[in-house]
């Protein structure tokens, strides 16, 4: 699962300094698992801080075993360095085009948007 301090520091999040910033949600398991972590911050703690969870996500796997140091990387290991790349850069894609919405967001706000700050 994932820890009870990140989830309640989510749910402590004001809307107002997170609303409509991209996140790539990261699991990191010793074991083969790691796929609930994400799934429940999907469901429950991105929904009225606004934060935007990217469609990538980050399942670190058997951790001891990779990203160690750069000498004698196997298949495993580089294919894992290519995906984490892959994810920093649409990450950074992510956050130049939800910039420009937080900005016409700010300038050009909903009439009755007070009413909505929590999610559904």
């Amino acid at each position: 699962m994932a820890t009870p301090i990140l989830k309640n520091f989510l749910l402590m999040c004001d809307a107002q300094n997170t609303a409509h910033k991209p996140v790539l949600l990261t699991s990191v398991v010793s074991g083969i698992s790691g796929a609930y972590p994400i799934a429940e911050l999907k469901m429950n703690a991105l929904k009225n801080n606004k934060l935007v969870a990217t469609p990538d996500h980050l399942i670190i796997r058997n951790v001891e075993q990779v990203l160690n140091d750069n000498q004698d990387l196997t298949s495993r290991d580089t294919n894992l360095r290519d995906r984490i790349d892959y994810s920093m850069h649409m990450l950074h894609q992510y956050s130049g085009a939800l910039k420009k919405i937080r900005a016409q967001h700010n300038s050009q706000p909903f009439p009755k948007q007070q009413e909505y700050l929590y999610g559904m």
